[in-house]
């Protein structure tokens, strides 16, 4: 299997960056639900539980997906907080190396 340099970071870097415990991405309104509904499915097989919970989502009105976006949204900011702490502390262990390149504003309201 070729590696993806530009994409695919090695091995290695991605188990330092565990070590140093660095935040997981948040999730998406859609893998939360994805998440919260998997085990509910009847279907027998993981894939055929994926296609149901992936059906249910189409058929999801919109106020009941606003829920999820919700939760979507408060993992984000919880992301960007704990993302913030973790690069404060890169910075005083000296591995500025890991830091983003840029780090995003908040659109202002």
């Amino acid at each position: 299997m070729e590696v993806n340099t530009i994409f695919d970071p090695p091995i290695f870097l991605i188990q330092e960056l565990t070590l140093l415990g660095k935040p997981k991405w948040s999730r998406s309104a859609y893998n939360i639900y994805v998440a919260e509904s998997f085990q509910e499915a009847k279907d027998g097989s993981s894939q055929a539980k994926l296609k149901t919970v992936n059906e249910n989502w189409k058929n999801l009105s919109g106020s009941q997906k606003k829920v999820y976006i919700q939760l979507a949204k408060d993992d984000k900011i919880h992301y960007d907080n704990e993302m913030k702490s973790w690069e404060e502390q890169m910075i005083e262990v000296g591995r500025k190396d890991f830091l983003r390149r840029k780090i995003k504003q908040p659109p202002l309201k």
